[in-house]
């Protein structure tokens, strides 16, 4: 597969790289893309050297993948550039979070919502793509209960049983403070 890393040079495009060599990622051809004054520095991947190219010549080189790291700016001028040469740009800087025509998608939660019309894609930040992560399962899981019980308002029976846990957690703490303080 042919892939570009838009931004390679700076400390998150390296990150990027480092993880698409650690998880095996199939990269026949890299393309990495710099600004101007990166264009031409070599950049390692897999053991080999690879020069920073600028964005037009990435677009006309058509890869696959376009993994953008350079900031809102240059993804918004650049993304519907390699969109329009078919590359398939996933974007991850703010320039598209709120744009309701691009999907916003963490890979494990809703990747089954893209399409292949879908030529820019756009990723919440770090911090939301981990709060994302925690909170699926209870999503799920109200949603199940919804489903299962129709007759159950979900939220008020998550909170019923939050407060028996919490209950019950203050009674045995009440019961060993109690306890404690008796014996001695």
């Amino acid at each position: 597969m042919k892939v570009a890393v838009v931004g390679a040079t700076g400390m998150v495009g390296q990150v990027m790289l480092k993880v698409l060599e650690e998880r095996d990622f199939p990269v026949d051809e890299l393309i990495p893309v710099g600004s101007d004054k990166s264009i031409g520095k070599e950049i390692y991947f897999r053991g080999k050297a690879y020069k920073c190219v600028s964005m037009s010549d990435a677009v006309s080189m058509k890869p696959e993948i376009a993994i953008f790291s350079a900031g809102g700016t240059p993804s918004l001028e650049w993304a519907p550039k390699f969109a329009a040469a078919g590359t398939t740009v996933i974007d991850n800087s703010s320039a598209w979070r709120m744009d309701a025509t691009k999907k916003l998608v963490v890979s494990e939660i809703n990747a089954h919502v893209l399409t292949k019309e879908d030529k820019i894609i756009a990723n919440p930040n770090c911090s939301t793509i981990q709060m994302v992560m925690v909170l699926n399962p209870l999503h799920k899981n109200i949603t199940s209960n919804a489903l299962s019980f129709p007759h159950i308002n979900p939220f008020q029976e998550q909170e019923r049983k939050l407060s028996i846990r919490c209950s019950t957690r203050e009674m045995a703490f009440k019961v060993r403070w109690h306890t404690n303080i008796r014996s001695t």
